[in-house]
């Protein structure tokens, strides 16, 4: 274990995944290799019956067939997140990474320095009036989201998420657009200035939260089974707090293919 009392989870790949789940169930990785089907079923089965298992009991089961060696207890755990987004240099995460409303504000006045036409009033108000609606929308019981990290980096850099190189909330005001030839030069006149990215932070997360990243871990991994593998997951990591920047181990940027510690 590299901390004590510190468990670490990580998914740069399938390897650091298992030693993950290696680390935290007290168990060698050739173990889990070895029940990998046993734990596929145990996984398929609550998928099956539309997840109704408790997920600490599903966790419980993949523990006695582990038998996992006893450890102490510690009450928070360092979890790795991937958050794909676009950017423009080291110094666009000196601020951390922001919620979803202070991020909109940070990322508008960024962008303004970058394009030829910076944003006008007009457009500004728009997209805080349309983040508001979207937030409203998913219901949150908080006032602020945000920030969205996916559970692997896989995810985070798969070509089907590019979206997410310019927030989503651009993509709301294309209809205030004349026509759809407008918002496209709009769009991709900013996309065009910005680096294809992908921030890797992490969180502490406490002993009760555990069990939810753990299922997810198991059942990404089990996708290995399957002809068919889904692509995206992940949560709002942030809950509408900033990750600040010491948080972040490394940024990734994908169309110069580097990587930048932090």
């Amino acid at each position: 274990m590299e901390d004590h009392h510190v468990y670490k989870f990580s998914y740069d790949s399938e390897e650091d995944a298992l030693k993950s789940l290696a680390n935290y169930h007290n168990v060698s990785v050739d173990i889990i290799k070895f029940k990998f089907p046993d734990i596929n079923h145990i996984i398929k089965q609550n998928i099956e019956i539309g997840s109704q298992t408790d997920i600490g009991i599903l966790i419980f089961q993949i523990q006695a067939l582990l038998k996992p060696r006893l450890h102490d207890n510690c009450d928070k755990f360092k979890v790795y997140f991937y958050h794909r987004c676009g950017s423009k240099g080291e110094s666009w995460f000196k601020e951390g990474l922001l919620n979803s409303f202070d991020g909109l504000d940070s990322l508008i006045t960024k962008i303004n320095v970058l394009i030829s036409n910076p944003l006008d009033h007009s457009t500004i108000e728009n997209l805080k009036y349309k983040l508001r609606e979207r937030h409203s929308y998913e219901e949150q019981r908080r006032d602020k989201s945000g920030v969205f990290g996916f559970f692997r980096l896989e995810d985070a850099i798969h070509h089907s998420n590019e979206s997410f190189d310019l927030a989503e909330v651009f993509l709301d005001i294309k209809d205030s657009f004349d026509t759809k030839k407008d918002f496209d030069k709009f769009y991709n006149s900013i996309k065009l200035e910005l680096d294809s990215t992908v921030v890797k932070f992490y969180v502490e997360w406490s002993v009760c939260e555990l069990d939810y990243l753990v299922y997810w871990y198991w059942r990404l991994l089990c996708q290995k089974f399957d002809e068919v593998q889904s692509i995206g997951a992940g949560m709002d990591v942030g809950r509408g707090h900033t990750i600040p920047c010491e948080q972040i181990e490394k940024i990734i940027y994908l169309n110069r293919k580097e990587e930048s510690k932090v």
